[in-house]
């Protein structure tokens, strides 16, 4: 008898602590905004494979300036297509909590400065020879792939909301 009581109680609990981990589900923005939010993330994550091969390509015994040029080229297009769809994501005006407004400025600073390496990068390759400038290039190379990674987390945060 008592242990069916106490399978009883644990039962209920186990009901009631379900029904509570679905009221507090998330919701995810979905139409014309949720598409740019995905398209943040999907091409932070090239950009962010973009930068984690140029850093390997770096660590080489001779990197090329001509190929890493050429890299360059690719993480300039995926940072253009990020700022983009920034742009097109903010002209849909969506309705933004306090956490989300947080969420958003960070990703518009995570893109700035990622810009902001890509240029120095670009600039330190032109600049100098790239032997004497390696651990430079590959600190560069290993802030942009963490700006893109923020980049992404932010898009994935922006797109999921708290359910009211």
């Amino acid at each position: 008898m008592r242990v069916r009581v106490l399978l009883s109680v644990f039962a209920l609990l186990l009901i009631f602590s379900v029904s509570a981990a679905a009221l507090e589900k998330r919701c995810v923005v979905v139409g014309p905004a949720g598409a740019e939010l995905k398209a943040l993330a999907r091409e932070a994550a090239l950009a962010q494979k973009l930068a984690d091969e140029l850093e390997a390509y770096l660590r080489t015994a001779s990197p090329n300036r001509l190929t890493i040029a050429g890299q360059m080229g690719q993480l300039e297009d995926r940072i253009r297509t990020l700022r983009e769809a920034l742009r097109r994501f903010e002209n849909r005006e969506p309705r933004l909590n306090a956490a989300q407004t947080r969420e958003l400025e960070r990703l518009r600073t995570a893109v700035a400065t990622l810009t902001l390496f890509a240029n120095q990068l670009n600039r330190t390759v032109a600049e100098r020879e790239l032997g004497f400038a390696r651990e430079r290039l590959m600190a560069s190379a290993r802030a942009m792939r963490e700006r893109a990674a923020i980049i992404r987390q932010s898009a994935r945060s922006l797109r999921t909301i708290e359910a009211a």
